[in-house]
Formats: structure tokens, C-alpha cells, sequence
């Protein structure tokens, strides 16, 4: 399996190096995600400026590529360019990870969040995707990796990975 782990809250951010970790074993993971933080951009996308690409290590164990862009644009570019161009043509990403969020995706915020639309761009290209975020509770105690264990979990579970528009 391929899977396109991205995020909102940049490439730099502990959300997504646990993901990354923690969803390693379940396929090639390729990380494409915005350069610095676009929280709360919803499903804004670039369009007046090019989108500039750089390849990034934010930690030993994690490499990608970070988009001077919106969490949309990076699934996008990742889907429609960057997979035909590692992969072949045709090629997609089977799965799209996106998260994991600081801060709870509930109510209102789904409207708002980065991290959700990310998914919903991948499930409108018709790619089975999941948004991932954290309940961050008492300031300084974020537990990144065991929720990205739980993630796991449940994306191995197949129950909550649901491909929209298909």
C-alpha cells in the first residue's frame, strides 16, 4: 500500500512525525505537507501564486516534500503530479493520512480545519482518506504517540477509512 501522509499544521509539526511513525509497517508512506502552519485554512487552495515545492527532513526519520501551499494543494499536487512522477502514470496514492491535528476536529472546527480538508481532497479524488486530530487537553501533556497508535488502530481497522464519491 501507498500512503500520502500530510498535514495543516506543517512538516515541522510532532503530529505528523508520529503519524509517520507509527503508520510505518502498513506501507511506503510519503510525506507531501505545507511548508508552515495552515491551520484553520479549510479548503482554501493556491491559485494566484505558483506553488513552490522543496524537499525537507524535519527529523532522522522522516523525509517529504513541503508545499508553499494549503493542505488541498498538497494532496493535490501529490495525486495529480507527484505519484505519476515517483510511480508512473496512473499511479495514486491508496491511501491519504492527513493529521495528525494539534487540537480537536469537532463540530464547528470541521468547517474550518485544515487537516479535515486535506482528507476530503483526497476522498474527492476518490482515494480512501482520514483525518487524524488530538484533543490536546492539559497544556504541556500531549500524547502524539499513542494517539497515533489509536490511529493506527483504527485504519487497520478499515472501519473508519470511507471513500467518498465513489
Amino acid at each position: 500500500m501507498r500512503i500520502l501522509l500530510t498535514n495543516d499544521d506543517g512538516i515541522d509539526a510532532p503530529g505528523i512525525a508520529a503519524l509517520f511513525d507509527a503508520i510505518q509497517g502498513m506501507g511506503e508512506v510519503r510525506v507531501v505537507a505545507p511548508a508552515d502552519s495552515q491551520s484553520a485554512a479549510s479548503h482554501g487552495i493556491t491559485f494566484h501564486r505558483p506553488l513552490m515545492m522543496r524537499e525537507a527532513q524535519p527529523n532522522p526519520r522522516m523525509r517529504g516534500i513541503a508545499v508553499e501551499g494549503r493542505p488541498a494543494d498538497c494532496v493535490k499536487l501529490a495525486a495529480r503530479a507527484l505519484w505519476q512522477e515517483w510511480y508512473g502514470p496512473g499511479a495514486r496514492p491508496d491511501l491519504v493520512v492527513s493529521g495528525m491535528n494539534a487540537g480537536a476536529n469537532v463540530g464547528i472546527n470541521v468547517i474550518y480545519s485544515g487537516t479535515v480538508a486535506a482528507a476530503v481532497e483526497g476522498a474527492f479524488l476518490g482515494i480512501p482518506s482520514i483525518a487524524v486530530s488530538l484533543h490536546l487537553g492539559t497544556p504541556g501533556r500531549a500524547h502524539f504517540a499513542r494517539a497515533a497508535e489509536i490511529a493506527r488502530a483504527a485504519i487497520e481497522s478499515g472501519r473508519v477509512v470511507v471513500p467518498l464519491g465513489r
